[in-house]
């Protein structure tokens, strides 16, 4: 028999994932996936394709002369044996407000901790802060035993070596006008903030191209430069089959493209937000990519699952 929803968070916590099945979003739920997995063991095949690494999604799972299996988006069957089970990240960003804006401070360190002003004008240690942390700093600094310090707005102060420090624009841009919605990353930084006009409304760390600034001609780089979204799907399959580069992943969700083959989208298959990681595309943590995706236009109507607009979309802005 087909499991139940129950069943299928049972079987993600046995195999020692996570179960997905809704994505709040800041206007509504959206359905995507049940649990994702990929296949391990050398070379995988689904639907007679071979391929070096495959991910999926699925919507149920089931028994069968007792051997567990998946049902796939494409209802193709799986053998949950041969799987393992993928935790996607559960990283996001900050929104931003009038009272919490930029500039923000990501902590990049596992190491990191407040800092307070101690007796004799020295610092002390005080509580440990997350990885990844976002913490809405002044903007000023100070030096101390050689250190540079950040100020945060609580009082206390972060050693600026352990983060990375997003600021607004300096010079808005032109199409920085009226509430014009657009999105600024940050290469060099693995930075995102998204505008309203010339205000901030959220910041996060996100994963462009392995190699940086090079050639995306020639190279797993970002492209870089101002271009409009003009389509978006709730989830796409995503592959490649050059010799040594192998891979196949379906249903990525949240799928928002700019130029070419970049885009916007979720990454499940890793945590390491804030490195660049991708194969060129911007990639996001699952409650990132979901936020952006209800945020910017094309809007996706309700029960669709994709949209397309050449002029009307939301502008992207992607630079070193």
């Amino acid at each position: 028999a087909i499991a139940s929803a129950d069943r299928v968070q049972q079987d993600a916590g046995a195999l020692g994932g996570a179960f997905l099945s809704l994505y709040p979003t800041a206007d509504s739920e959206i359905l995507v996936f049940s649990l994702a997995v990929v296949i391990i063991g050398g070379r995988g095949s689904l639907a007679g394709a071979a391929l070096g690494s495959l991910a999926v999604a699925l919507l149920s799972t089931f028994d069968y002369e007792g051997r567990r299996y998946g049902l796939t988006t494409e209802l193709a069957v799986l053998p949950l044996d041969r799987t393992r089970v993928i935790k996607p990240s559960t990283f996001s960003g900050k929104k931003l407000d009038d009272e919490v804006t930029l500039p923000v401070a990501f902590v990049r360190s596992h190491h990191a901790s407040h800092y307070l002003p101690g007796a004799g004008g020295g610092l002390t240690a005080g509580d440990a802060i997350g990885f990844r942390e976002a913490i809405a700093i002044t903007g000023t600094s100070r030096r101390s035993g050689g250190v540079t310090y950040l100020q945060a707005r609580d009082g206390t102060l972060l050693r600026e070596e352990q983060t990375v420090r997003v600021d607004s624009v300096r010079r808005p841009p032109a199409w920085a006008t009226g509430k014009r919605r657009w999105i600024d990353v940050s290469i060099l930084k693995q930075t995102l903030v998204a505008y309203e006009g010339i205000k901030p409304v959220y910041t996060t760390l996100v994963s462009t191209g392995r190699d940086g600034l090079g050639d995306p001609k020639k190279t797993h780089s970002t492209i870089q430069g101002a271009f409009l979204i003009h389509t978006k799907h709730l989830s796409v399959t995503m592959d490649d089959d050059r010799i040594g580069d192998e891979f196949d992943f379906r249903d990525v969700p949240f799928v928002q493209y700019f130029t070419e083959g970049f885009a916007f989208h979720a990454a499940y298959w890793h945590d390491e937000f804030g490195t660049p990681r991708s194969h060129g595309c911007v990639n996001l943590a699952p409650l990132d990519a979901a936020w952006l995706f209800n945020w910017t236009l094309p809007e996706v109507p309700p029960e669709w699952h994709g949209a397309l607009s050449l002029r009307k979309g939301t502008l992207v802005f992607i630079h070193p």
